[in-house]
């Protein structure tokens, strides 16, 4: 895949309803409507393919973990509001499947199902 299609992928998926416009945001240029449309859908399809695997309650849980480490090693006087810190989850999330996605679009990870 090229940089700048790989990159546009990354945009489109950190945001379903706001992808278009990070990218545009970024300097990419808009495709037409209809593209953009079919674009909206797949990047809905991916997350709810990474959803179906278990990867967002994954990183869900990790970007948790994360703020977690990150409030008990601040001083309480550099500690962000808890509306910040919601802010920064639903923010380290949608990083988080967006990188995964880019993995998989590159052939570095391999989503697999678990055997039950």
């Amino acid at each position: 895949m090229s940089y700048l299609a790989d990159k546009r992928n990354f945009c489109l998926m950190l945001s379903t309803p706001s992808g278009q416009d990070f990218a545009r945001n970024m300097g990419m240029t808009p495709p037409s409507e209809e593209v953009q449309e079919m674009e909206r859908r797949l990047i809905d399809d991916q997350w709810e393919l990474l959803h179906e695997f278990g990867i967002f309650d994954e990183i869900s849980e990790s970007v948790d973990w994360f703020t977690e480490v990150i409030s008990s090693n601040m001083d309480m006087t550099d500690m962000p509001t808890p509306e910040a810190l919601e802010g920064s989850k639903a923010v380290l999330i949608s990083f988080g499947m967006a990188l995964i996605q880019k993995l998989v679009e590159n052939e570095m990870v391999i989503l697999t199902l678990p055997v039950d």
